[in-house]
Order: structure tokens, then C-alpha cells, then sequence
């Protein structure tokens, strides 16, 4: 199934788009440039066919193949630890924003599993893996920004497994997301003594500023919170 799927892949491959992504994803690697909602379609077409096969069949070698594995893993019909077993296998594999943000979006997590997922994705807690982090974060952002993980959450924040870029650019892009679903709260943890890096609190600050979610009042109060060096 691998090879028709990289053959079907090779015939979407848009070197104009794949200019495109370069400039936005850095860290894209041996891609082919199969526009997104195509490999979406493909991973949907999977799911309804034998994809535990698609699964099992390694290597993967282009980006859009890692794409898809972990949108199908995301997506298709198994048991939670199951697909806990395979996303544990996927993860290391993630090594660009884009692959961890649409699997991690990809996601439609039950209330019922709601703790298992936390459970799991705290195992990168203290990853020092820069993509293991983000996951993490992401996958916080996307499903769990809710009154009784708000706790938990603000521990993560306030003790980052790493200081590098894509962790510290998803620490901003959560902390945003927070305050438009829990305004009081984010400004009262902003505006006290906390533990983010400059870094961070100022990009937080930048993302509010620039949501429509946000209203101008409190952007300008947000903006007196920015840490000049």
C-alpha cells in the first residue's frame, strides 16, 4: 500500500507550492509540495481501507507519508491504546511545526478518554526534543484548555521542558488561546510574578494583540505587561 500511496503522492507534487512551504516551514524536509488538503483526503481514503497496513509499512521516507501516517493515527477507528502504541512510535518522527500541529489538531478525543489523553501526552513532559515538546503544548491548546486542567496547565508553562524556538512559539500560542477562552484568569497570570521568559510572555502578548477575540481594552492593558531588556 506504501508504494501506491508515495506513486499517487509523486503524481500530486507541486514544485510551486513546495517554494511556497519552504519559506514558511524551515524545517521541511524531503517534501514532494502535495498541498495539504490532498493529503487529508488520501489519509480519509486510508482510514476506510486496510490501514493498519498503511500503518505497519516502513519506511516512510517523504514528509507528506509521515503526514498522513499520523493523520491517520489521529483519525482512524481503533481502540485508545492502540493508537496510544502507535502515536508513542510516531512522535519521534515529527521534526516540523506543521506535521505537529495537523496531527495534533487531527484529533477527536472523547470525554470519557479525555485524563488517558493527558496521561499520554505528559509522558513529554520534560522531553528536552523540541517537536516532543510542541506536541505536547499543541495537543494542550487543541483539547484541554478547560477549568480543571487550567492548574496543570499553568504548571507546564511555568516550568518548560525546553527553551527551544517551537516550544517557546507554542508556550505564546497556548497562552493566547487561554485568554480568549479564560480572560481574568490569563491576565491575572500575566500580569503577576511568573515564570515564562521574556521571550514568551512578550510573544503571548503579541499573539492577544493580534486576535480579533481580543477587545482593545485589554489589548492595551496587555501591551503594559511587555518585558523590555
Amino acid at each position: 500500500m506504501l508504494e501506491e500511496i508515495r506513486a499517487e503522492l509523486l503524481e500530486l507534487r507541486d514544485d510551486n507550492y513546495l517554494a511556497f512551504n519552504k519559506k514558511t516551514n524551515p524545517e521541511l524536509y524531503n517534501s514532494l509540495g502535495v498541498r495539504i488538503p490532498e493529503q487529508r483526503r488520501i489519509a480519509k481514503r486510508i482510514i476506510k481501507t486496510d490501514f493498519w497496513r498503511f500503518l505497519d509499512e516502513e519506511p516512510k521516507n517523504y514528509y507528506e507519508e509521515i503526514m498522513i501516517e499520523g493523520i491517520v493515527i489521529a483519525s482512524a477507528p481503533m481502540s485508545t491504546m492502540e493508537r496510544f502504541d502507535y502515536l508513542a512510535n510516531f512522535v519521534p518522527k515529527i521534526h516540523d511545526w506543521a506535521t505537529c500541529d495537523c496531527v495534533a489538531a487531527s484529533f477527536k478525543i472523547r470525554e470519557s478518554e479525555r485524563d488517558q489523553y493527558w496521561d499520554f501526552i505528559m509522558r513529554y513532559r520534560k522531553s528536552e526534543a523540541e517537536f516532543e515538546g510542541r506536541f505536547m503544548l499543541v495537543m494542550i491548546l487543541d483539547h484541554f484548555i478547560m477549568a480543571e486542567y487550567w492548574a496543570r496547565i499553568i504548571e507546564i508553562l511555568e516550568d518548560l521542558p525546553s527553551k527551544a524556538h517551537y516550544v517557546e512559539m507554542a508556550a505564546a500560542w497556548l497562552i493566547s488561546v487561554m485568554m480568549v477562552k479564560n480572560r481574568d484568569a490569563t491576565l491575572t497570570y500575566l500580569e503577576g510574578d511568573n515564570n515564562l521568559s521574556d521571550f514568551v510572555q512578550n510573544k503571548a502578548i503579541s499573539k492577544c494583540c493580534d486576535s480579533l477575540r481580543v477587545n482593545i481594552e485589554d489589548k492595551m492593558r496587555l501591551k503594559k505587561l511587555r518585558r523590555v531588556k
